[in-house]
């Protein structure tokens, strides 16, 4: 026959207690990370990449970062705030990326990240001439190449 303090503690584990259920702006706040384009997901992950931001940052806070070539982009916590470390955890990551592993489709071009402003561009190889410039993401760069060598040999 069970206690009145396993009762009273069976009751207790089956509700929330008052003052858990709290609106989400009094528990985190929602941050927007610009990823240049060449850094990683675990460059970000890396307790000192966000060590300029520890008086910005609190425990719980949530990261939306994004990778500006388009190439992954990720949801994280903050999980710990020190004096010179912010360590966080990935809740979701999304890599559009599949295409880099593809072998070079022509060695007379090369598909090159130049900023915000060009993005992806189309260079020659030989004259280092920008063929075709703000392409967006890497995919659509790789297909305009392969329309452009179609075009070329016919």
């Amino acid at each position: 026959m069970a206690t009145v303090a396993e009762k009273v503690s069976a009751v207790s584990q089956s509700k929330l207690h008052f003052g858990r259920l709290k609106e989400i702006e009094h528990v985190r706040r929602d941050w927007f990370m610009d990823v240049p384009a060449g850094v990683v997901l675990d460059d970000v992950l890396k307790p000192g990449y966000l060590a300029h931001y520890t008086k910005t940052l609190r425990p719980l806070d949530r990261i939306e970062a994004f990778c500006e070539d388009g190439s992954w982009e990720a949801m994280l916590r903050v999980m710990f705030v020190g004096q010179v470390e912010v360590k966080t955890r990935v809740i979701s990551v999304l890599n559009t990326v599949e295409t880099d592993n593809v072998a070079p489709l022509s060695d007379a071009y090369d598909i090159i990240w130049r900023g915000p402003v060009l993005r992806f561009c189309l260079i020659s190889t030989v004259s280092r001439e920008i063929i075709k410039d703000r392409l967006y993401q890497r995919a659509e760069a790789i297909q305009y190449l392969r329309q452009h060598l179609q075009t070329m040999k016919g």
